[in-house]
């Protein structure tokens, strides 16, 4: 049903979840809290103008989630509404022939921010070998806080911020969204031929041996 509400209408939706098995929280699942009664339905009620569901494998899914995106495939385009520590915008397509590690992160992440130095040290080691390291910030946060986070840190590999969704209380931007991300900090990894080969779990950093098996391989073919 839909309630007028000054001059704004929203739509109503009403949902009776079987914890544990309808999906509003991750890609794998409904992740319901710790003390909640897995026997127990729930009645909850959605008040949104931008939320829709569709039904994927007897599950129900947000409409703005998209699929998770295939390992061995093409990975989902940068989206940007600004780019930091670069003159040009960085377009994935542009940057065949190289080892692409993708940081997403954001301004409210303290363990994102302390991963940083580490990411600095792997662009500066292997950027001669082919790698190139982007930082993509989610929706919070002014270019100028951003700007200074970099530069408090000595960051000098490219970032975005990632262009803003403009859906209240949704965490992320239009590239984060795309990738289905489970947690932050996240990264992923794209070989030389453009296609997505990794991407973190649980915020898993990703190995320096990785990232040399990538660079030897693409240099091989």
């Amino acid at each position: 049903f839909t309630e007028q509400l000054r001059e704004h209408k929203f739509r109503c939706q009403f949902l009776s979840l079987v914890l544990g098995t309808d999906d509003l929280a991750t890609p794998n699942g409904y992740e319901p809290a710790a003390f909640a009664d897995m026997k127990l339905k729930r009645d909850i009620t959605f008040c949104t103008n931008e939320f829709s569901y569709s039904q994927r494998d007897g599950k129900s899914y947000p409409a703005f989630r998209p699929p998770e995106p295939k390992l061995g495939e093409p990975p989902p385009k940068l989206q940007a509404s600004q780019w930091l520590n670069t003159t040009n915008a960085v377009n994935l397509d542009d940057l065949l022939g190289k080892v692409v590690l993708l940081d997403f992160w954001g301004i409210d992440c303290v363990p994102c921010i302390e991963e940083m130095p580490k990411l600095e040290a792997l662009h500066t080691k292997f950027k001669a070998k082919g790698l190139v390291v982007i930082g993509v910030c989610y929706g919070w946060g002014t270019e100028k806080r951003v700007e200074r986070i970099l530069k408090d840190r000595g960051i000098t590999y490219p970032n975005m911020l990632d262009k803003d969704l403009q859906i209240a209380d949704l965490k992320t931007g239009y590239t984060t969204r795309n990738y289905v991300l489970d947690s932050y900090p996240s990264y992923a990894l794209i070989d030389r031929q453009g296609n997505l080969v990794w991407k973190s779990t649980m915020s898993s950093f990703p190995e320096e041996s990785q990232i040399k098996s990538l660079l030897d391989q693409a240099q091989s073919k």
